[in-house]
């Protein structure tokens, strides 16, 4: 019966040590991220940052999301948002959320500023755990290096 009894607390740790690398044990410094693709990713114009209501316009927002969104003037289609989730499955529920975003984003400079649909169509976008990261820029290298980087960390 001892036998069973530790058995069952060492099933419980390596459950719970899994669920936690594969459900969003990722901790990211998302305000770090920020900064980094602000700063190091390159831009045609000066982003500015969005307010959450003004994020709920552009993109489906799922309950329990946090998001910090930047955007250009509207004349190109640079742009990027970090958004931190309650747990993976929404995360993967807003990456959704993005993409379908991303395919309207596309859509419509297609009709008036088809090389801005271009760099829509190369964005880049990352759901890590509970994070989801894209990145609108002629610089996707640069924006996928600092994602990359910041999940590392």
């Amino acid at each position: 019966m001892k036998n069973l009894k530790s058995f069952a607390v060492i099933a419980a740790g390596v459950v719970a040590a899994a669920m936690l690398t594969g459900c969003g044990g990722t901790t990211v410094d998302t305000d770090a991220l920020v900064q980094s693709l602000l700063n190091d990713v390159s831009y045609t114009q000066e982003l500015t940052q969005l307010t959450e209501e003004q994020v709920e316009n552009y993109i489906t927002m799922e309950d329990e999301v946090e998001v910090v969104m930047y955007m250009g003037s509207g004349s190109t289609a640079e742009e990027f948002a970090v958004f931190t989730a309650k747990d993976a499955d929404t995360a993967l529920t807003m990456k959704a959320n993005v993409e379908m975003f991303l395919d309207d984003q596309a859509a419509s400079f297609e009709a008036y500023i088809p090389e801005e649909a271009k760099r829509v169509e190369d964005a880049v976008v990352v759901q890590n755990g509970n994070y989801v990261v894209f990145c609108v820029s002629d610089d996707a290298a640069k924006a996928e290096s600092v994602i990359k980087e910041a999940f590392e960390q």
